[in-house]
């Protein structure tokens, strides 16, 4: 708990007190905190990142007409991984069109203590297809595992992602598919000889009872494909591995052709 104290009652409308640190810490508390009127503090909850090493947290608040300043300061330990760890992070389907919402759970090594355990989780999408995580989700005192929303809010083409749930000293990363409404087959660049990267191929929002098998081809000997994807029933999408050769094309560039239902699409791989 965290109590703010004024110098003087607040007003008849109260004091808004704006808060600062992290984005766990912002998103636990509303980022403010008011005192209500004729009093003089308020007390309130609030949650903080687990770091990767000792960290003293500098707290910060702000309110109307004075500077930011800092309030408080937090040491903060290093969860011991032995004990305390995140182990998994999973989703409740493996691909997911735009504007889905599937169910992302975190798992950990040992029950949560008294309290709970702050995991913070990331959806690793800065750019391309954008998936939409919640900051933190709390594990609850004496639970192993809990749930949050995963909101699929863009993607031109299908892709994989992989959100991560942290816990300082422990990460863990499970990979999405994330499918437009069209058959799409997703491209790349940044390639790199003797590598293996994650592909995905989606058929939108196309119904798909009994599942579906996607042709694959790549017009360059250097890219290595599966000759077919088989996506599951009631799935819009699967992945599948980009395997690249030893030596790269000339030209640095290859194509890779998905083909179902009658109808192909292309996509380009840049090195």
């Amino acid at each position: 708990m965290q109590t703010i104290t004024l110098d003087r009652p607040a007003p008849a409308a109260g004091v808004v007190v704006s808060l600062s640190y992290d984005l766990i810490y912002g998103a636990s508390t509303g980022r403010r905190a008011v005192v209500p009127a004729g009093a003089t503090s308020v007390t309130f909850p609030f949650r903080i990142g687990a770091p990767k090493q000792e960290t003293l947290a500098r707290l910060h608040a702000q309110v109307p007409g004075s500077a930011l300043m800092p309030i408080a300061e937090v040491r903060i330990l290093p969860a011991d991984p032995a004990i305390r760890a995140v182990t998994a992070l999973d989703f409740s389907a493996p691909a997911a069109l735009v504007g889905a919402t599937v169910t992302g759970t975190v798992t950990l090594k040992e029950p949560a203590p008294t309290g709970g355990i702050t995991v913070a989780l990331w959806s690793n999408t800065s750019y391309g297809p954008s998936v939409y995580v919640p900051p933190y989700v709390t594990v609850p005192a004496g639970s192993v595992s809990a749930s949050f929303p995963v909101r699929v809010t863009e993607a031109a083409t299908a892709s994989v992602v992989t959100p991560s749930a942290d816990l300082g000293t422990s990460l863990v990363t499970h990979e999405l598919v994330v499918v437009p409404d069209t058959f799409s087959l997703s491209g790349g660049g940044g390639l790199q000889p003797g590598e293996t990267v994650r592909g995905a191929v989606g058929i939108g929002s196309a119904p798909n009872p009994g599942g579906a098998t996607i042709a694959l081809a790549s017009d360059s000997p250097s890219v290595s494909v599966p000759a077919t994807v088989t996506i599951p029933p009631a799935s819009p999408g699967a992945a599948f591995p980009i395997t690249v050769g030893d030596a790269i094309p000339a030209d640095r560039v290859a194509d890779l052709t998905a083909t179902w239902n009658g109808q192909s699409v292309t996509s380009t791989l840049y090195f």
